[in-house]
């Protein structure tokens, strides 16, 4: 499954010092196609509206789009948790790694003044 989203500006990761930019190749002119290739998918086209009863045919393709899409909020609630929890055990990384740089850094100092 994929999940997308539009983010203002305020949202976007800008890029730091020290990114670096990974580029594809881009595909030659001369390259023959692969030799695998599958055809598309086609598409399934949603019936249209009639005006006929269908004792509730309609409406039960609306309950199933809710329940997805109730689905979907509970995925994305989850995974938000997921990415937060991340995010802390990060952020606990960085600030332990910062104490391991000062400790060693008060360490070096020590030696230097014992000798």
């Amino acid at each position: 499954s994929y999940v997308w989203a539009l983010l203002d500006e305020h949202s976007v990761v800008r890029p730091g010092k020290q990114m670096e930019r990974i580029v594809s190749p881009t595909p030659s002119t001369e390259s023959s196609p692969p030799a695998n290739h599958q055809p598309k998918a086609k598409r399934n086209r949603m019936p249209q509206a009639t005006s006929q009863n269908q004792n509730g045919s309609q409406d039960a393709g609306i309950d199933t789009l809710i329940e997805q899409a109730e689905d979907l909020k509970s995925s994305l609630k989850d995974s938000l948790g997921k990415v937060n929890e991340f995010v802390a055990a990060l952020k606990r990384q960085k600030k332990q790694a910062r104490l391991v740089r000062s400790t060693l850094a008060s360490l070096k100092q020590l030696q230097t003044l014992d000798a």
